[in-house]
C-alpha cells in the first residue's frame, strides 16, 4: 500500500515524524508531492491512501485567501479522489487564531472530501461518528546535563506563546505555592505584555521566550511537578502537550473543561482545580502503564488498519 502523507517535511513537536514511523508499519510512506504519477491511475484505489493533516489550512496565509493555493488545494483533492482514498486527520475544530468564513469553509470541504475522518479524541469520535486513533507518544531523548535547573519544585506550561493559549487567564489565576515556568517562543510585544501582567499579579511566574528543542523541553518537563495546559480558545480537539507530558511520565492539569472532557480517558489528566490538592503526590512508573499502553504504536497501527479496511 502507498501512503502519501501531508505535511511530509514539517514536524509539529515531532508529531509528524512519529506518525510517519507508525504508518510505515501499514505501507510505504511518501510525500504528497510524490503522488502525481500517471502510474497511480492504473492502481486500485484501495492501494493508495492520502493521509492529510492540517490540509484545511493550506489555502490560507495568515487567515487571508491565496488564489494560487486555493487552486492547488482543489487540484490535490481532485487527484486524490480519482486515484486513492482520502484519510483526513482532524486536529482542530477551527484553525488557531483564524475564525474567518474561509477557514470554516475549508474545514467543511475537507470533511466532505474525506473517505474517513480520524480524530485523537475518543469522546469526539463517538459524538461526531469519526474514527478514533490515540495520539502517538513522543520519543523522549536523553536529558542528562542539558539544563542546569534548580531543585525548587515548579510547574510548567509550554508551547507557542500566543493569546489562544490562555496564558493571560492562567497568570491571573495562579495561586500555587510553587513557581510556574511558561516556556516557548512568542512575539516580543506579547511576551512584554505577559511580563507586565506577572509583575502586577505579584506571582512567581517566569517566561522563557525562545525556541526550545525537544531535548530541552523534556528536561524542563521531567524535572517539573506537572504540566499546566491553559488553552482557552476551544479550537483544538486534543492538545499534543498532554501526550508529550505523558511521554515524560508527568501529570497534566487542564484549565478548559471541554478540553479536559476530550482527553479525560487518560488517567494522567486532571482538572486545573485539583492542582493544589495533588501536586505533592508522587506517582510511580507503573501508574502510567495503562495510558502508555493505550497510546502505543501497535494500538494506533491496528486502529488505522481497521479504519482503512472498513472501506
Amino acid at each position: 500500500m502507498k501512503i502519501y502523507f501531508y505535511p511530509f517535511g514539517v514536524n509539529y513537536n515531532s508529531y509528524n515524524s512519529r506518525m510517519k514511523d507508525i504508518l510505515g508499519g501499514v505501507g510505504d510512506v511518501y510525500s504528497l508531492q510524490d503522488s502525481f504519477k500517471l502510474s497511480n491511475f492504473f492502481l486500485s484505489r484501495k492501494k493508495i491512501i492520502y493521509y492529510l493533516n492540517w490540509f484545511e489550512d493550506y489555502p490560507l496565509i495568515d487567515g487571508r485567501l491565496s488564489l494560487k493555493k486555493v487552486l492547488v488545494f482543489f487540484g490535490v483533492l481532485l487527484w486524490a479522489k480519482m486515484t486513492g482514498r482520502v484519510i483526513y486527520v482532524k486536529h482542530n475544530f477551527i484553525s488557531h487564531n483564524v475564525r474567518t468564513k474561509w477557514s470554516i469553509l475549508f474545514h467543511r470541504i475537507m470533511e466532505f472530501s474525506a473517505d474517513k475522518i480520524l480524530v485523537h479524541s475518543m469522546f469526539v469520535a463517538a459524538q461526531k461518528q469519526y474514527c478514533f486513533i490515540p495520539h502517538p507518544l513522543y520519543s523522549i531523548p536523553e536529558i542528562n546535563g542539558i539544563l542546569d535547573l534548580s531543585d525548587t519544585p515548579y510547574f510548567i506550561s509550554f508551547g507557542t506563546i500566543k493569546p489562544y493559549k490562555g496564558l493571560e487567564g492562567l497568570i491571573l489565576s495562579w495561586k500555587n505555592d510553587y513557581p510556574l515556568y511558561i516556556v516557548g517562543s512568542g512575539s516580543d510585544e506579547y511576551v512584554e505584555f505577559l511580563n507586565d501582567m506577572i509583575i502586577r499579579s505579584n506571582s512567581e511566574i517566569f517566561v522563557v521566550n525562545r525556541y526550545v528543542s525537544d531535548e530541552e523541553l523534556a528536561c524542563y518537563v521531567k524535572k517539573s511537578v506537572g504540566v499546566v495546559i491553559a488553552n482557552a480558545s476551544n479550537t483544538c480537539i486534543v492538545s499534543g502537550a498532554v501526550y508529550f507530558s505523558l511521554s515524560c511520565l508527568k501529570d497534566c492539569y487542564i484549565v478548559d473543561e471541554e478540553l479536559y472532557g476530550r482527553v479525560s480517558d487518560l488517567s494522567s489528566v486532571y482538572r486545573f482545580s485539583e492542582i493544589n490538592v495533588r501536586h505533592g503526590i508522587v506517582k510511580g512508573v507503573e501508574e502510567y502503564l495503562n495510558d502508555l499502553s493505550f497510546c502505543s504504536d501497535v494500538i494506533i497501527k491496528d486502529l488505522i488498519l481497521e479504519c482503512i479496511s472498513d472501506e
